[in-house]
């Protein structure tokens, strides 16, 4: 398939990056995760804002990327490689080489990956999420916690814990031992008629998706004890890739999907507003 480095589109099997590349050697860098319908990428306002302002916390220099452009090599790679509804993309930016702890300069490159080819519309999962809690390692909370950043050793040593324990998921915690989200996705839940997610403040990912899903539904951001999330209603995890995926089951409790389930609806319909 085909990828786009640095102005250049190169085969995604073909080796571009040096070995002194600051993402390769230091984790020096951001990345966004983009589902795309029909060439063109959703919510891509918001993955600009988040991506800009994770680079200016880095001190990274990216004044080449602005919506148009992302824009216009978003259209291209998909065309390129004819995913013609649907499309899951990475996007990595990374400081460029030179130096060690303190980087000798600040200009970056910029490299889009094609992920999977999807539908063109969220679908409503069919398997639900089996959810356990990660408590070996906690996420601190600091100005780097809401971008998603080359170091993803947190998520990494997560999601082994959840497959070593037959699980889809688990929930991490952050420094003040509280709900911050689980391994991929911001985390919602239903009490009575009202949904909640975590805030800002509690370390999680400033996540794309977590924004439309809290105008969708209206929710209030909320700090949550593991145990006080286990009286949830329902409890259902979002991000921009698969959407909206209901929890069925955490640390042995069975908890409703419906509002999980029908609210992949009302996401579809809001994208077409």
């Amino acid at each position: 398939m085909w990828a786009y480095y640095d102005g250049q589109w190169v085969d995604s099997t073909t080796p571009v990056l040096k070995l002194n590349n600051r993402g390769f050697i230091y984790g020096d860098g951001l990345f966004e995760s983009i589902r795309c319908s029909r060439g063109k990428a959703k919510f891509l306002s918001l993955h600009v804002e988040r991506l800009l302002a994770g680079a200016a916390v880095l001190s990274l220099n990216c004044d080449f990327i602005t919506e148009k452009f992302l824009n216009e090599i978003i259209f291209e790679i998909n065309q390129r490689n004819k995913f013609l509804a649907g499309s899951k993309l990475r996007l990595v930016l990374t400081r460029n080489s030179g130096g060690t702890y303190l980087p000798e300069q600040n200009n970056t490159s910029l490299c889009l990956l094609p992920s999977a080819e999807v539908e063109s519309e969220y679908i409503a999962p069919e398997n639900f999420v089996e959810l356990g809690v990660y408590r070996e390692q906690q996420k601190p909370i600091n100005k780097l916690s809401g971008f998603k950043n080359c170091n993803s050793l947190l998520y990494v040593l997560a999601s082994i814990y959840s497959q070593e324990m037959k699980l889809d998921d688990s929930l991490i915690l952050n420094s003040k031992n509280m709900l911050c989200e689980a391994t991929a996705s911001n985390v919602f839940w239903l009490k009575g008629n009202q949904v909640y997610t975590t805030p800002l403040s509690s370390g999680c990912v400033n996540g794309v998706m977590r924004k439309v899903i809290i105008q969708i539904t209206n929710a209030i951001e909320q700090d949550i004890s593991i145990e006080q999330l286990a009286d949830a209603d329902e409890i259902f995890l979002t991000n921009t890739g698969s959407g909206i995926r209901p929890v069925i089951k955490m640390q042995g409790r069975v908890y409703e999907t419906n509002y999980g389930v029908q609210l992949t609806n009302r996401l579809n319909d809001f994208i077409k507003e």
